[in-house]
Parts: structure tokens; sequence; C-alpha cells
């Protein structure tokens, strides 16, 4: 009899409270950088990185970021594509985060405002980004 093997998830770097995973954002301005000691923590700050980069200011990771700078001077017309565009970007590069919602808007002072509602590996816990 063939024995079935159910694949799961676990993070084993989540099982030492006391071993850093990564680097919390945003940096404090005092040259400390603040860490994060779980990977849900990490992928918040993960999210927030890849919102504040453009692609090709990665190396070795060409396509990674949301490219939100270039889209600063967009018409509100331009408003739906940005959100779909983050919405695209944000399922192929962080599969294990669940949408909840997402809001852009945009000022009259050439701003954009995003505001993104996630759940981690469809975990009951909500987590919000503003920026």
């Amino acid at each position: 009899m063939a024995r079935r093997h159910i694949q799961t998830t676990i993070f084993p770097i989540d099982t030492r409270p006391s071993v850093a995973v990564g680097l919390r954002l945003p940096f404090n301005g005092q040259g400390i950088f603040g860490q994060n000691y779980t990977t849900q923590e990490q992928i918040k700050s993960n999210i927030i990185n890849y919102m504040l980069t453009n692609p090709g200011e990665r190396m070795f990771n060409p396509t990674f970021g949301a490219g939100i700078r270039d889209m600063l001077f967009s018409s509100d017309d331009d408003i739906e594509a940005i959100d779909n565009s983050i919405k695209t970007g944000l399922a192929n590069e962080f599969p294990q985060v669940t949408i909840l919602s997402l809001s852009v808007t945009s000022s009259e002072s050439n701003a954009i405002h995003i505001t993104l509602k996630y759940s981690f590996n469809n975990n009951s816990n909500q987590i919000t980004i503003s920026i």
C-alpha cells in the first residue's frame, strides 16, 4: 500500500524566538537596524520593500518592485491600472499572501496613497500596510 505524503509549509526559523529572521522596515534614523523575529513580520517588511522598489533597482532580480514612483504623476484614470499592477505583482512575488483589500487613491499634491489589507497563509490575522 502506497503511503500518501501531504506537504505542509513549516517555517523552522519561527521556532527559535531569539534568532532574527530579517531586517525590519522602515529603517530608523539612528543607524540601528530593527530585526524581525517571525516570518509574518518579515513578510510585512518584504511587502513594504516591494512597494517602495522600482523594477530594475534590485540586483539579479530585475522584475522585483511595484514601480509606484513611476506612477506618481498618473491621472485618475490610471488608478485602476495601478491597482491591477500591484495586485498582479504581489500575487507573483508573494504567493503565500492573500489580498483582502487594496485601496489606491491619488491626491492633488501628486501623491499616491496605498492601503493594503492582507492575510498570511490564509491565517485569520489581518495585517494592514499604509504607504
